[in-house]
């Protein structure tokens, strides 16, 4: 790595290297910092001639999304896009906002509240999460319930791809958005195909009020139940999510969370109806309610560097997977996180100061509760793993659907392996 560093050190400058800590990983990785995309474009055509494997990341907020990456007989080099922070264009009449793909979310998110507009992806962590890290990861925010999936709000890129050459697709403006749609090929890669410099977002307009309407499930099955019948009805939250209480009562295993903002008139009649659904339930107004979301949102476990599953499923599926996650995690303390009109369950795994994670156990269970999930209907990813975690090659499924496409994108966009294998299985 010190050697990797030197070299990298002589083409860039003093200034532009570091080394960056990734979880699972026993070593750190030399961290290249360009400051233009004139430099990437630079330390990209080196990379290749050098054989040297380079891995995309921006602030490395969600590393552990994907397995960490080995090298294919070489070096392997971290390129962080931090460094290139600009909002590029702003045209609030235009509802869109395009920037470097270093910048901060929370830069984003200040600027299009100053002017009447809604970031989407609301994402958690903005302070330490890019614009770039979040279309790679395919991050969305709780609000996708009401504004969709991030893919659904990135207008155009512009990408560096592997043999430095700049890619552009689509426009800054809505109306201008033509050609290949890359920025959904390129949303949720990892780093995979390009490494994002620069991206379009199109913004909602910001709600004029907001409030939080909360209740409390007994089980998972009304828990969904509650989900539903919200789902059903002419109410659009924002958001919805529930948390297991801790400790649970014999009255109370979940308490929901419904997000509303809009028009006054609207969200009047959402608060009358969402009483009704959910009678008895607690209504929060004005900066009561603001404050509630935000902290709501905050609790997220990317703020906390623990393991944590990650399960997918079907609403009608819902209260199973509950089920078998809680018999499958019941000799561990654990969170529970769950979005139910979504039908996504997060468990972090909550070891008490001082105790290591059982990883033998860890590793029987995995496979074992994946296929249950499967037959379910659902799927299940391990995220942030520890070290043993990783090594151990069970946290990082496959791609079950898609792989061959991925290969064959892979071996078309990047046929000399400049950009590093194996971040979602091993023998990509």
């Amino acid at each position: 790595m010190i050697e990797l560093a030197d070299r990298v050190r002589g083409l860039l400058g003093p200034r532009a290297v570091g080394e960056l800590e990734w979880r699972g990983r026993k070593d750190p990785l030399a961290l290249a910092l360009p400051a233009s995309v004139d430099e990437m474009q630079v330390l990209l055509r080196w990379a290749r001639a050098e054989h040297v494997s380079v891995v995309p990341v921006g602030a490395g907020s969600k590393l552990g999304w994907s397995r960490p990456p080995g090298p294919r007989g070489g070096d392997v080099l971290a390129l962080s896009t931090r460094r290139l922070q600009r909002i590029v264009e702003y045209e609030p009449g235009e509802g869109v906002i395009t920037a470097l793909a270093g910048t901060r979310m929370a830069t984003l998110r200040d600027a299009a509240r100053e002017h009447g507009h809604w970031l989407t992806p609301d994402v958690p962590a903005a302070e330490n999460a890019t614009l770039g890290g979040v279309i790679a990861a395919g991050q969305s925010g709780r609000d996708r319930l009401r504004h969709g999936p991030v893919r659904h709000h990135v207008l155009g890129v512009r990408a560096l791809m592997a043999d430095a050459t700049l890619a552009k697709s689509g426009g800054r403006l809505v109306k201008n958005v033509t050609g290949f749609d890359l920025p959904r090929l390129f949303t949720g890669s990892h780093g995979a195909l390009c490494v994002i410099v620069e991206a379009t977002l199109r913004l909602a307009v910001a709600p004029r009020v907001e409030a939080v309407v909360t209740a409390s499930a007994r089980d998972g099955a009304e828990l969904a139940a509650r989900a539903r019948a919200v789902v059903r009805s002419r109410a659009r939250p924002i958001s919805l999510h529930a948390a297991r209480l801790d400790p649970p009562t014999e009255a109370a295993q979940f308490a929901l969370f419904a997000h509303l903002g809009g028009h006054d008139e609207v969200v009047r009649d959402e608060i009358a109806l969402l009483r009704e659904l959910w009678e008895p339930a607690a209504v929060f107004e004005g900066a009561e309610a603001v404050e509630l979301a935000r902290g709501q949102r905050e609790i997220d476990f990317l703020v906390e560097p623990r393991p944590w599953l990650h399960a997918t499923t079907s609403p009608e599926s819902l209260p199973a997977v509950l089920g078998a996650l809680d018999r499958a995690t019941a000799f561990l303390p654990t969170r529970t996180l769950v979005e139910p009109a979504l039908a996504s369950v997060d468990v972090q795994l909550r070891m008490p100061d001082g105790e290591k994670l059982d990883a033998a156990r860890w590793i029987e269970l995995v496979p074992a509760l994946r296929r249950e999930l499967a037959a379910l209907g659902g799927s299940l990813t391990v995220r942030n793993p520890t070290r043993k975690l990783a090594d151990s090659g069970v946290p990082w499924p496959p791609i079950e659907h898609g792989g061959a496409l991925m290969r064959a994108l892979r071996d078309r966009l990047d046929p000399d392996s400049v950009f590093a294998r194996g971040r979602f299985e091993e023998d990509l």
